[in-house]
């Protein structure tokens, strides 16, 4: 076996990753290479610099691909704020049709305008969402989704008829005139509402052996909130309320919803920790 001596050829910046990775067993365990091996390699200058290479590769990249960048966020108050970003999707796709049916009608093909948009839209929210959680996840960014979406549903509440009258002077067809309306109106609160689900796994997940379970967690949740919103939507927040008010309502839910993290963030310092697989 090879001996302390032997061993020399080991570079300093290996043994620190290993001592930074707490695998010093690991580390001997590697070292203590057959008799053959040694024979055949070690006496040989370039066979000795190929079995270099091969354990510090084994040792340290294999080491660092496995390490995730862990953000310490409680995962309860994620997977609601997941189920609220569901709910509000929905809620929001309902009223929809009913907002721009004074314009264009309630037909067929205004629910197809509707339901197009809503999909590019949250296409675009979970492509983008997924690109910003590479990059320095933290609960105040996810928070700021929540705020941004109920920002930018405001001009739905207020300024709905603003936009839809010169596009439905202008556009004759109402199924263009619909689909236009629809991004002007609803495009850019759902993309904001489409990066939260991304951005929540990379807050629960712990480790890649947990990724999936995790992902499928997180759309579950997800998706039961679109459930919910839309039955609560269209069961009962219609004959409760009127249009404007169901509204402002999911804006007031995001916002708290944004609130939350923010405080249970101040409340549990979120430190960034590097985790080993």
């Amino acid at each position: 076996m090879l001996s302390t001596a032997d061993a020399t050829w080991v570079p300093a910046s290996l043994l620190t990753q290993s001592i930074l990775f707490g695998d010093i067993r690991s580390l001997m365990g590697r070292l203590e290479l057959s008799r053959a091996v040694e024979s055949r390699f070690i006496s040989k200058p370039f066979h000795c610099r190929a079995l270099q290479w091969y354990v510090y590769r084994s040792l340290v990249l294999e080491n660092e691909s496995s390490v995730v960048n862990a953000v310490r966020f409680p995962k309860i108050v994620v997977v609601c704020v997941a189920f609220i970003s569901g709910f509000c999707i929905m809620t929001v796709e309902m009223l929809g049709a009913r907002i721009m049916a004074p314009y264009f009608g309630g037909s067929i093909s205004v629910w197809g305008s509707l339901i197009t948009v809503f999909m590019l839209a949250l296409s675009v929210g979970y492509l983008v969402g997924g690109r910003l959680s590479t990059r320095n996840p933290n609960p105040k960014t996810f928070a700021l989704f929540f705020i941004g979406a109920a920002i930018f549903s405001i001009p739905i509440i207020l300024f709905a008829d603003a936009i839809m009258r010169p596009i439905f002077l202008t556009i004759e067809d109402p199924r263009y005139g619909s689909l236009f309306a629809s991004i002007f109106l609803y495009f850019l609160p759902t993309s904001i509402l489409g990066m939260i689900s991304p951005y929540s796994v990379r807050l629960m997940v712990d480790s890649h052996e947990h990724s999936g379970h995790m992902a499928g967690l997180l759309f579950f949740v997800s998706t039961i909130g679109s459930a919910g919103g839309t039955l609560a939507t269209s069961f009962y927040f219609v004959l409760w309320f009127d249009v404007n008010q169901i509204l402002w309502g999911a804006v007031a839910v995001l916002l708290l919803a944004g609130s939350v993290i923010l405080l249970t963030d101040h409340l549990l310092p979120n430190r960034a920790t590097n985790t080993q697989v």
